[in-house]
């Protein structure tokens, strides 16, 4: 009964955020939102802590493999065909508003950009040239850029980046997790997340378009590498290798996470003498690792750089232990602690965005049932992901480091452990924790959306 009387609030609350958003505020409605707020930001001081133990806590999670309360996640949940075309339709329409809020009328009636990154995308189509672009970090996305501008214009491909981004990353998440673990049901829950989670609520205050889009094109290339496992012929290994370099081409930043996390999956089955898992384990890692000189001579090879912060880190932290929690931790402009940049972006960036406590909880649940699955290369797949992304933290925690970690694929996975442990207490209310989480995390998504047009657009 407890979640079914806070999905009704949070359904309340939903709607009273979407009415607002387009110009019809509503009092009535309003008086629940201190419940909202209450319930989300209760353990928010939780938030700042998670997120350094979510990157390391796949090693708890290899010692307790054999702990599996919850049974089997794979193949989870039936749902007819007809019910899950009609929710990812849901689901994807709750995408594509999340992207057009920053410019409805009501909360940006001068259609001003909102994005921090917003007027360099901007300035990348109209200062588009062949030398400008054998110089960029991400070429692929300025030729879509100026393709599209050259139909649209200039103004109107910015402004539609967001809500192309979010549905995009909400429709690849589906198609992964479906594949992973063998559940629409499933897949619809983590496609619903990765709307409403920072992943895409911060990508849309900092205007992270490339690295969002290269999210979304990484895990398509994962899913179809999943699918060559089982599957013969050239096409879905072709597929994969192509979507692995334009993943690359889209932004390398991401690039450097998938590269590092498949070729260590590629070392994993090389080492188990799997001949169908190394060939789809290096359909993702060889692309990748042929592209790096590619990237060298470009000029811009982020795994050099933060590679070099790491060993100059782990440099001082031979030389006093300490300083792995107080040794001044390069982040961008700013010089500070290391605790302290955790707490600073925590809170301060995005307006907070990043504080996301029952995602973050879940996302540990969901990492011990990864460490479960009895598929050795899709547990590698997802733990694998979390070595780069603790380097990145203990190096710089940075809000875009944050932003890298799959948060809402490991929340998606804990919410299922969650209901099948609360069915075994109680069947009379099937799905209810996770109805009421879902709802929890949607008016996360649109009342963090209106907070980030309200202060980039000066609403």
């Amino acid at each position: 009964w407890m979640f079914l009387i806070l999905a009704g609030i949070e359904a309340v609350n939903l709607a009273s955020y979407i009415l607002e958003s387009l110009g019809f505020p509503n009092s009535a409605f309003n008086v629940l939102r201190p419940l909202d707020q209450g319930v989300f930001y209760s353990l928010h001081w939780l938030s700042p802590l998670l997120y350094p133990l979510l990157t390391t806590w796949w090693l708890a999670a290899l010692s307790l493999q054999s702990i599996k309360p919850w049974g089997e996640v794979e193949g989870w949940g039936k749902i007819e065909r007809w019910r899950t075309r009609l929710l990812l339709l849901l689901v994807l329409a709750l995408a594509f508003y999340v992207g057009l809020t920053p410019y409805l009328p009501f909360l940006n009636p001068q259609g001003r950009y909102v994005g921090m990154d917003a007027v360099r995308y901007e300035e990348m189509i109209v200062d588009f040239s062949n030398e400008y672009l054998a110089r960029s970090d991400r070429p692929l996305m300025q030729l879509i850029l100026y393709a599209v501008s050259r139909l649209i214009g200039v103004e109107a491909t910015v402004k539609a980046l967001p809500l192309a981004c979010s549905t995009i990353l909400a429709a690849a998440s589906y198609m992964f997790v479906k594949e992973y673990l063998r559940s629409r049901l499933a897949a619809l829950v983590a496609a619903l997340l990765a709307v409403a989670s920072p992943t895409t609520t911060i990508a849309l205050f900092a205007g992270f378009y490339s690295n969002w889009l290269s999210y979304s094109v990484s895990l398509m290339a994962l899913t179809l590498a999943l699918k060559s496992r089982s599957r013969r012929g050239l096409k879905l290994p072709v597929l994969t290798v192509l979507l692995a370099l334009t993943s690359m081409f889209l932004h390398p930043y991401h690039w450097a996470i998938v590269t590092f996390t498949s070729t260590l999956l590629l070392v994993e089955a090389v080492a188990r003498r799997s001949v169908r898992d190394s060939v789809a384990a290096s359909l993702l890692a060889a692309p990748q690792l042929l592209a790096f000189p590619l990237l060298e001579l470009m000029g811009f090879n982020p795994v050099m750089v933060y590679t070099r912060r790491f060993l100059e880190f782990l440099l001082e932290v031979a030389s006093n232990p300490l300083l792995a929690y107080s040794a001044a931790m390069p982040t961008g402009e700013l010089e500070m602690d290391w605790w302290e940049a955790v707490f600073f972006f925590s809170y301060s960036y995005a307006g907070g965005g990043l504080i996301d406590t029952p995602l973050l909880v879940l996302a540990l649940l969901g990492v011990l049932v990864v460490a479960t699955l009895e598929d050795w290369f899709k547990r590698g797949m997802l733990l694998y992901w979390l070595v780069p992304c603790a380097f990145l933290m203990l190096v710089t925690p940075h809000a875009r480091n944050m932003l890298e970690i799959p948060t809402y694929i490991y929340a998606a996975l804990g919410l299922i452990a969650l209901q099948k442990l609360l069915d075994k207490v109680s069947k009379e209310h099937r799905y209810s924790a996770i109805i009421a989480i879902l709802m929890l995390q949607a008016c996360y998504a649109i009342r963090q959306a209106m907070f980030t047009t309200y202060i980039l657009a000066g609403g």
